[in-house]
Parts: C-alpha cells; structure tokens; sequence
C-alpha cells in the first residue's frame, strides 16, 4: 500500500512539473484540483475510521464523520460513500434512527449511491430499537429491488419471531416468496421458531417444506426445529427430533464446522431434556442423557440443572445432590446458585438445618449468590424458615 502511494505522489510530482503555467490555471484544473483534496480528505477519514470501529471506538468514529462531513457529502465518489456507509453501521450498532434517516435522506439529496450497507443498516437501527414495524415498512417500501438482500429480510423475520409478532412475520415471508428472494438456512431457523408459536401440527408442516426446499439438513435448522418443539410442550416430539437431528448432522460433526455443530446439538439436547423434565418423563430425561454420551456430547451447567430438578421430581436426596455436584466438578462444570439452591431444598425438606448451613457456607464460598428465582423455589419448601434464615445472612 506504500509504495503505491509512493509510487503516484511520484507521477504527481513529475507531471506537475512538465504543465505549462497557463494550463495549472485553468478553470478546469483547479476544479480537479479541488475535488482531488477532497477526495484526499475523505480517504484519509475512512482510514482512520475503519481503525476506529477495528478498536470499538464507536463514539471517536462518528466524531471524525463529523469532521469532514461536507467533504464525504460534495461529491458522488465511493470514498464518500464508503464514509456514509461506515457511520451507518454505527448507527445500526446502537440503534441511532435519527442519525442514520437524516444521513440516508442527505445521501439521497446529493445523488449519492445508497446500497446494501446502506440499507441494512437502517433496517438493523430500527430493529435494535424495536420499532419493527418501521423496519418492515423500509424494507418492503423503499429497498430497491436490485439492492435487496435475503439477510435484509432475515433481521426483520429475526425479530418478529422474537417478538410472537406472527402476522408481520407472515406479511414479510410472503412479500419475500412474491419477490422471489432465495431462503437460506437462517430464514428456514426463523420460520420453524415463529412455528413453535402456533403449535406442533405447524413445526411438522414447516419441517416438511424445508426437507423438501433443501439439498441437506443444517444443523442450524434442526435446532431450531427441537427449540420449536420444545415451546410447544412436546417432551415425546422433542425428544424425537433431536435424535434425528444428531443422525442428521454426523458429517457435519467430523467437518469444518464440528465445533458450531456440537454446540447447536448440545443446546437441543438440553431443550429435550428440559421438555422431558417439565412433563415428568424421567424415563426420557435417562435416555437423551445416556445419548448424549454416546455422541461424546459434554453436559453443561444447563443440563445439570435439569437433572437436579428430575431428582428433586423423583424423591432424591440430599445425598444424590451432593453426588451429581461432584461429578459436575469432575466435569469442569462450575455450579451455580440454582445448582446450590436445590442442594438446600433438599435439605430443607429433611428439615436438615445443619446440611443447610454447610450447604450455604459453600455456596458463600463458591461465589454464587440467590437471586430472586431461587428464593422462591426456597419459600415453597416445607420448612420455610430455612429460607427466612439463609436470607436474613
């Protein structure tokens, strides 16, 4: 890069020194003149604010738009652009719609190109804010068609289903499908999380559409589809499902992507296990771990927690709780207060006042501290000053 610029302030020099004296007056050479310090101001810009959002600072970055903000807005040349462009993605990272509407509305006046960055990024503030239905109504409304993008309608389905706002989720996936958008793997993972929410018959119709659209099964989508069944309360289902989903994905296990792949399975894992738990199928909840195992597929602190909560279901005692705690350890798996908590309702329903108070001094000593939630489950324990007692502590 330095010796390119080396390279042309050199051929600048030489032929500014064989013009003629008339002709470097003329009104068309100072007017390139002109726009070549322009342009040189605006790259400058860029560079140092490509170096500003590289080392997070978002706010040093918009402060040095600011300052050759004419600059990028005289002319239509990329660098200006790109300029626009980056304070855009700023905008879009911390959700500043006004900054970025009355930077897109200025780009628009001066004639200046406003492209995919451009656009995404307006639809990005918008949504980090949640005003989605303005997200929707930017990207249906004023996205050329040659500028739109399948990740464009991506955010806007992301957050829809985030949201449960099924009939703006419903209007932006047919618009998509009328304008011919192509569907990637993350636009069929917000379709099957936005079926979770109308029921088990529609995960089982979109499941049936994806097969049939895709050349093979992602893992991406296969998690979305157990998570999907999972709200719908479906232990059996569920449990179903994320056994598929690991016969599916074994290639993609031994692949490039075997690290992704395994925590998307881990996380399916744990939402059949926890599915199983909630219906008091602990039959299920042996199986999936047992499974889990076999895969090679190393609990973490989410599924040790299902499994207190199964023990505490099927009549265990402190004893099994001490047990399952150690082999968390043994596991590099760091016990949290939700871990501890049913530790102490364990002894709580011995009414184990002497365990209890061990119990906490470790728990005191491990780092976690009650919240809310596990004060709570506390409180419903048969011997309720226990947990008036941890408390007052």
């Amino acid at each position: 890069m330095a010796l390119s610029f080396q390279a042309g302030w050199k051929r600048c020099n030489i032929a500014r020194a064989t013009q003629q004296p008339k002709a470097l007056s003329s009104p068309e050479n100072v007017d390139k003149g002109q726009r070549a310090s322009v342009m040189c101001q605006v790259m400058h810009g860029v560079r140092k604010m490509r170096k500003a959002i590289a080392a997070g600072n978002l706010e040093g970055a918009t402060h040095i738009f600011l300052q050759r903000a004419e600059a990028a807005l005289q002319g239509d040349f990329r660098s200006g652009t790109d300029m626009c462009d980056m304070l855009l993605v700023i905008c879009g990272r911390t959700g500043d719609v006004e900054l970025a509407t009355k930077l897109l509305d200025r780009m628009v006046t001066v004639g200046m190109p406003c492209g995919r960055v451009a656009h995404n990024s307006m639809i990005f503030a918008l949504c980090n804010t949640g005003r989605i239905q303005e997200a929707a109504e930017h990207l249906l409304m004023k996205v050329p068609q040659t500028t739109v993008t399948t990740a464009m309608y991506n955010q806007v389905l992301r957050n829809c289903a985030h949201t449960g706002n099924v009939d703006l989720f419903k209007e932006c996936l047919q618009y998509m499908m009328t304008k011919g958008i192509d569907h990637d793997e993350d636009t069929w993972v917000e379709r099957l999380r936005i079926s979770g929410q109308q029921g088990e018959g529609h995960v089982a119709e979109c499941w049936k559409d994806y097969l049939s659209a895709s050349a093979c099964v992602g893992y991406k989508a296969s998690c979305a589809r157990v998570m999907a069944l999972q709200r719908c309360g479906s232990a059996e289902a569920t449990s179903l499902a994320v056994r598929e989903m690991a016969d599916n994905i074994w290639h993609e296990l031994a692949g490039d992507d075997r690290k992704a792949a395994k925590e998307s399975l881990l996380k399916a894992f744990n939402a059949a296990i926890c599915a199983a738990e909630r219906s008091s199928r602990h039959d299920l909840v042996k199986s999936l771990l047992l499974q889990m195992r076999n895969w090679s597929i190393q609990p973490d602190i989410y599924t040790y927690n299902s499994l207190h909560r199964t023990m505490a279901k099927t009549g265990g005692s402190s004893a099994d709780s001490e047990v399952l705690l150690q082999e968390m350890r043994e596991h590099g798996v760091i016990p949290n207060d939700h871990s501890f908590a049913q530790l102490l309702q364990r002894h709580s329903d011995a009414g184990d006042c002497e365990g209890a108070e061990k119990a906490w001094q470790r728990m005191q000593a491990a780092g976690p501290v009650l919240d809310e939630l596990v004060l709570q489950l506390l409180s419903l324990t048969p011997h309720k000053e226990l947990c008036i007692l941890y408390y007052c502590c």
